[in-house]
């Protein structure tokens, strides 16, 4: 392929691509994989929000995005933010929860050795 021909190539969009008639763009479900008519808010097949608002800008992205379509901001949360709390100390319910297991692991396992020494 010679250069000029790889360059046009290589520096067309995927909004100057024409589309077959016929065929148009959807929004994908980040779920089922069914691929809804643009415009779509919920999933045709299983209902599910199709779209989520950056937590940066507000702008409108396809959930299947992992960035912003206008300021490259992550639109989806770690699991370390999810955790923390909006000032950025841990959930106190998250260490509740956690404090709560570990007692109920704690009181099976002195019930266990209990059983067996009789």
């Amino acid at each position: 392929m010679s250069d000029g021909i790889q360059n046009a190539v290589s520096t067309q969009t995927s909004s100057d691509l024409k589309l077959p008639p016929g065929s148009h763009r959807g929004v994908l479900c980040v779920k089922c994989e069914c691929l809804n008519d643009p415009g779509t808010e919920l999933c045709v097949r299983c209902q599910s929000h199709l779209h989520v608002f950056c937590h940066r800008c507000g702008a409108k992205n396809a959930r299947v995005n992992s960035r912003c379509e206008q300021c490259r901001g992550s639109l989806h949360r770690g699991v370390g933010s999810r955790v923390k709390g909006k000032d950025g100390d841990i959930n106190l319910l998250v260490i509740g929860i956690g404090f709560v297991a570990i007692l109920l692991v704690l009181a099976v396992v002195i019930y266990a050795s209990n059983f067996r020494n009789h």
